[in-house]
């Protein structure tokens, strides 16, 4: 298994944060993505339109407790497979917010362990820029 982690912080109330993020719908309206859904609440899909192609990512989990959400992409043309995503939220203020956002997966070729980590981490890198335009840095 390959894993890319990827951490920021967002200057924000925890509980403003997790109020986007637990929501599957709308933390991918948040980045702008054209995207449909199917399902609601665990168990509900969203296939983004990419430039490269579509890619379907399926929500399987919310821990309240833990400000935790667990997801997972199954189909799209995408250079991983197994993928397996958490973004956790961590009150580190007042006002102050760290995100963490892990992603494990398979790569079917060795050779493209890197190029597949760049492709994972660019996107992550993307959706924390966004979320620090909304909630500052």
């Amino acid at each position: 298994m390959v894993e890319v982690r990827r951490t920021c912080e967002l200057g924000s109330p925890v509980a403003d944060v997790w109020a986007l993020v637990r929501d599957f719908q709308a933390l991918i309206l948040e980045f702008g993505l054209p995207v449909t859904f199917e399902g609601e609440g665990i168990g509900q899909t969203r296939t983004i339109a990419g430039a490269t192609g579509n890619i379907t990512e399926r929500f399987d989990a919310c821990d309240e407790a833990r400000r935790e959400i667990v997801y997972s992409i199954v189909d799209g043309d995408v250079p991983v497979r197994d993928y397996r995503a958490t973004m956790q939220l961590t009150e580190i203020g007042a006002d102050r917010t760290r995100l963490d956002w892990t992603g494990v997966f398979e790569v079917g070729d060795p050779a493209k362990v890197d190029e597949a980590s760049r492709f994972i981490g660019g996107n992550y890198k993307a959706g924390m820029a966004g979320l620090q335009r909304r909630f500052g840095a």
